[in-house]
């Protein structure tokens, strides 16, 4: 864990800087291969992550002290890094040899993390071996990949009071698109669902030929099947 107001990295300064910021200037550009299998870079803009960290699903009061494990080279960073900063909440960064079951439970303990963002790989295998590791949290985020309902059933009978959010959304959709949260593991099914758009957003289910389809129907993120 790094303290940027440790004595030794503050340094005073006379005068404040600025910097002039406009809406659609690119806030970092970030390689990919997903969704579409094609690698790139996707440019995202202040105004995208602005979106993002504005949403009402950031309004729950969870979010008071949030654990950043991510690397800045990964869209999840901005859940721990930019999100909390932006809203007048503690950022704290973990140390690389702090992302274990044991070493994460005792960092929330002494650091009073309230929430925290990982990757569905982590959350399996620290949900389903030690899901006690999260008691005391008040909501874990994950996603990235399919999500283990065992993980999120154990987490929320062992952690009564913690929220599990289970989240979608490819790197061109800044971080999330889509969000579904739990309370009660009475209610995790067997396949955990991406949910519902975040704010200002919209969700298309289409069908083989990617048109759309009603409500309730199933979908598919295929090419277009040949005429």
């Amino acid at each position: 864990m790094v303290r940027v107001d440790a004595p030794d990295l503050v340094e005073a300064a006379s005068d404040p800087v600025e910097a002039a910021c406009a809406p659609d200037q690119l806030a970092y550009i970030m390689f990919t291969s997903g969704s579409t299998g094609t690698p790139k870079g996707v440019a995202v803009s202040h105004r995208n992550v602005l979106d993002l960290v504005d949403d009402s699903l950031f309004e729950t009061g969870h979010h008071a002290r949030v654990l950043l494990i991510a690397s800045y080279a990964f869209d999840a960073s901005l859940h721990g890094l930019w999100m909390p900063l932006s809203r007048g909440a503690t950022s704290v960064i973990a140390a690389a040899d702090q992302v274990s079951a044991t070493r994460l439970r005792e960092l929330f303990a002494v650091e009073g993390i309230t929430s925290l963002e990982m990757t569905a790989g982590l959350l399996r295998a620290i949900g389903e071996s030690a899901p006690e590791t999260f008691r005391g949290l008040r909501e874990v985020s994950t996603g990235g990949d399919v999500i283990s309902p065992v993980a999120v059933r154990r987490i929320l009978e062992a952690c009564p009071g913690t929220v599990v959010r289970a989240t979608y959304g490819p790197t061109e959709t800044t971080l999330y698109a889509t969000q579904h949260s739990y309370t009660d593991a009475a209610q995790v099914t067997d396949e955990v669902p991406i949910g519902r758009p975040l704010d200002g957003m919209r969700a298309y289910v289409l069908d083989e030929r990617l048109a759309p389809v009603p409500d309730g129907s199933p979908g598919s993120c295929a090419s277009p099947a040949p005429d």
